[in-house]
């Protein structure tokens, strides 16, 4: 195929990340890195994961291997900027700084780098404290990465919370001429690669190497180009929809094309669901317009109903899955509140206040935090300490909400290419009346207790909900804990 259509739906691509705003997040400490950051980075995700209903989290690093796999199916050699910059081919261009050189050899350096850059290549750089970024090259006026923009961006581990980009998101597009000429501004200077700590600097040309174009790469620069696609759920995040409770997901297709737009929409529901069938319906969005279109669905008696599968203009939108359990009616929901409420106002601990809540129910939840959590990890040592990793997940028997689990000191490396099987956000939005979030400060779960949700408000922590809520990420390992669904 022509490298010009190659390069097209490369670009399409970067630009359909960058078109999800807020919805995809830079996090620079992204990568499970064994007991120091919880693991969010999600490689082989499609821009359109990213929704008002989920959030995606990349880094400069695997936003441009991403661009590459999303496009053509094809995987750089490294993923880590330490390692793309040594290991991903062809280099057409390597230059080590000892920051002696003279203006006249600083222009020389300028000049082969403006001759030798061409679309699509991949430009990286190493700093002097072992740091280095990641970009991809559009043109002599344009570059596109996915970064902090100047500040930090992502989980912060020592503060414990999230620091996003409230506007514009992760992904940005950015002056070429900012990589090769020094300037006043922090901002725009920050990636030159004559700045004092650049140590080394490479050029990549993967675009010489890779195959066609995939059919969703294809979409982006056919029918499908200009359209903002999500697909959202009635269920989202952690919401558990009973068995047999119909389930809807909305397509919602923004048009940012100068002209009207013809759809084609294929809905097949998810594995897991019952009674409803493939369907297919036709439209057509305005100029800057929205335009939903909604589907319905059962849900099974299986954990979880798998992601339906959509297309619209023949683009594949990535959609949600739903948790499926029992839930607490609104009257178990009192009760248990009530008895926690009631055991907490005579002094009796947390813990135990939940448990024998529970037990009026019939439903056997654990006095002890510590006890809960044994239940769902292993244990395991390192060369930088115990760390602990997540047992095979059956709610039904477990009762931890699927997926809802983490913590700093939580390896799972699969998360990086099995978009679902970790949290990568967690919010009350996700927390249902009656359930508990299980926390400690250490693999053999020193410090360990729990929470319990009435869906107002947190028992058992101190400040406010979403506060603590965002603190888990950088607690040691947490879990949040739903006993209906032992039912």
């Amino acid at each position: 195929m022509d490298k010009e259509i190659k390069l097209k739906a490369l670009l399409a691509t970067a630009q359909a990340f960058a078109d999800r705003g807020e919805w995809l997040q830079y996090d620079q400490l992204s990568l499970d890195r064994v007991d120091t950051v919880s693991s969010r980075r999600q490689d082989f995700a499609a821009p359109e994961a990213a929704t008002a209903q989920r959030r995606l989290f990349l880094d400069c690093s695997a936003f441009v291997w991403d661009c590459y796999y999303q496009t053509f199916d094809y995987m750089l050699e490294a993923d880590l900027t330490w390692h793309i910059i040594d290991h991903v081919t062809p280099m057409v261009y390597y230059k080590e700084m000892t920051h002696e050189e003279s203006p006249e050899e600083i222009e020389k350096i300028r000049k082969e780098l403006q001759e030798i850059l061409q679309p699509g290549d991949v430009i990286t750089f190493s700093n002097d404290n072992g740091n280095g970024h990641t970009m991809l090259y559009i043109d002599s006026d344009t570059y596109i990465n996915c970064s902090g923009h100047g500040s930090y961006k992502g989980y912060h581990y020592k503060e414990n919370r999230n620091v996003y980009a409230a506007v514009g998101g992760g992904v940005y597009a950015e002056d070429s001429k900012d990589l090769l000429w020094m300037c006043d501004d922090p901002v725009r200077n920050r990636n030159c690669l004559f700045k004092e700590n650049k140590k080394r600097f490479a050029v990549h040309r993967p675009l010489d190497l890779v195959g066609d174009p995939t059919p969703d790469a294809l979409a982006r620069i056919g029918k499908a180009a200009g359209l903002i696609v999500s697909v959202l759920t009635n269920y989202p995040g952690g919401r558990t929809a009973e068995p047999g409770a119909e389930l809807e997901y909305t397509v919602v297709v923004r048009n940012k094309n100068g002209n009207p737009v013809d759809l084609d929409v294929s809905f097949e529901p998810g594995f897991g669901s019952t009674g409803s069938v493939k369907e297919f319906v036709q439209g057509s969005v305005d100029a800057g317009a929205e335009k939903t279109f909604s589907f319905r669905a059962e849900a099974g008696k299986r954990d979880v109903v798998e992601a339906p599968v959509v297309y619209v203009n023949g683009l594949h939108i990535d959609a949600p899955m739903v948790l499926v359990g029992h839930n607490l009616g609104a009257g178990d929901a009192e009760t248990v509140i009530a008895a926690v409420k009631d055991a907490l106002a005579k002094g009796v601990e947390i813990q135990e206040a939940v448990s024998k809540a529970y037990a009026g129910l019939g439903i056997n939840v654990y006095p002890l935090a510590r006890q809960s959590m044994r239940r769902l990890f292993f244990l395991h040592d390192s060369l930088t300490g115990d760390v602990l990793s997540r047992r095979s997940q059956v709610p039904a028997k477990d009762m931890n909400v699927q997926t809802y689990y983490g913590g700093r000191g939580v390896v799972t490396p699969q998360v990086c290419s099995m978009f679902g099987v970790r949290t990568v956000n967690i919010s009350a939005d996700d927390l249902q009346p009656g359930d508990i979030i299980c926390y400690a400060d250490g693999a053999n779960f020193e410090n360990a207790n729990e929470c319990f949700w009435t869906g107002s408000e947190l028992l058992g922590i101190e400040g406010d909900t979403e506060t603590f809520i965002e603190s888990l990420f950088g607690r040691f390992v947490f879990a949040v804990l739903r006993p209906s669904l032992l039912k």
